[in-house]
């Protein structure tokens, strides 16, 4: 049996060659996957997934710092965040964890939660309801700076499909 596991990168575009530098993050592993990065405005702290022994599920949530141009070792978000099943497409902006997990509970499938950073870890995971999540798999939220506008993929038509929101 073939199995892929995924790995994150470091990417910097090198102007006068016209051509991405692209080197492995120092703490990835062959043996587990790495995915769904969202990494800050700044570039130096980066949140992502994987499947790496040590954890509370199939995949868990990690956030890694990057200083004086160094990753750090990553750190799990704890049992907060993570749960017994899986957790996915982390997105962090102003202060707030986006996600989706098939193991806090919801409306079906794969549901978006948000989290609030405080100063010992995260808020426990509110899940972000009708109609942004529905009775199929719900993911990959991302969001404008004012968090009013964003968009989600969802399969609630059938196909895994992009949605655009607007808070009123």
């Amino acid at each position: 049996v073939y199995e892929r596991r995924l790995a994150l990168y470091d990417g910097v575009f090198d102007k006068n060659k016209s051509e991405w530098d692209v080197t492995p993050l120092p703490f990835n592993e062959v043996s587990y996957s790495y995915a769904h990065p969202s990494i800050s405005e700044d570039g130096n702290t980066l949140y992502f997934v994987s499947d790496k022994p040590g954890g509370y599920g199939g995949t868990d949530i990690y956030r890694v710092v990057r200083r004086d141009s160094v990753w750090e070792n990553p750190f799990n978000l704890g049992p907060v965040v993570n749960s017994a099943e899986n957790e996915v497409f982390p997105f962090f902006k102003n202060n707030t964890l986006y996600f989706a997990s098939n193991g806090h509970g919801g409306l079906g499938g794969m549901d978006l939660f948000q989290c609030t950073k405080t100063i010992n870890g995260f808020s426990p995971p509110v899940n972000l309801g009708y109609p942004i999540n529905s009775t199929a798999d719900d993911f990959s939220l991302i969001a404008t700076m004012d968090e009013r506008n964003g968009y989600f993929a969802s399969a609630r038509n059938g196909n895994d499909d992009i949605y655009f929101f607007n808070k009123p």
